[in-house]
């Protein structure tokens, strides 16, 4: 990440005259396409994480809540224990929400007649998945065999 700072930060040379940029970095500039291959490569991950999700929910339509819900918290955990690094609540945060909204889809999907809400939702949310959290510090940047 200070990396990445570093190079948002540089600004542009032309003619001996450094220019900062104020957003972003300069187009055509060698971090550009790294920055977009960073971004997609997580966009991708969870695009396709999500569809296998709602893919399982699909064939998991029928079993009890408690049995659904605690799978539910089991991959959600797992994407917590991985992404959980300083500075990606957020993220955590929506994986969360979209979790919530599929498994929403997916008990309506069981009932003609029973329509679950979002209050109801809200409340197997609060019981059946976890809320995120950051499971990894941040690293001792004091301690740079590099420096």
């Amino acid at each position: 990440m200070r990396h990445i700072k570093k190079w948002l930060n540089a600004g542009v040379l032309e003619d001996g005259t450094r220019y900062v940029s104020k957003q972003g970095v300069p187009q055509g500039g060698s971090i550009s396409p790294l920055l977009a291959n960073i971004y997609l490569h997580y966009v991708f991950d969870l695009w396709a994480k999500l569809r296998e999700i709602k893919e399982e929910l699909r064939r998991r339509l029928h079993w009890p809540i408690p049995v659904a819900g605690k799978w539910l918290r089991t991959v959600i955990l797992g994407h917590i224990r991985y992404y959980g690094v300083p500075g990606n609540s957020r993220k955590l945060a929506s994986f969360r929400y979209h979790i919530t909204c599929l498994w929403l889809k997916s008990l309506r999907r069981r009932s003609q007649r029973y329509r679950t809400d979002w209050e109801r939702m809200n409340r197997l949310a609060a019981r059946w998945l976890p809320l995120p959290r950051i499971c990894h510090a941040y690293p001792d940047l004091g301690r740079s065999p590099v420096r």
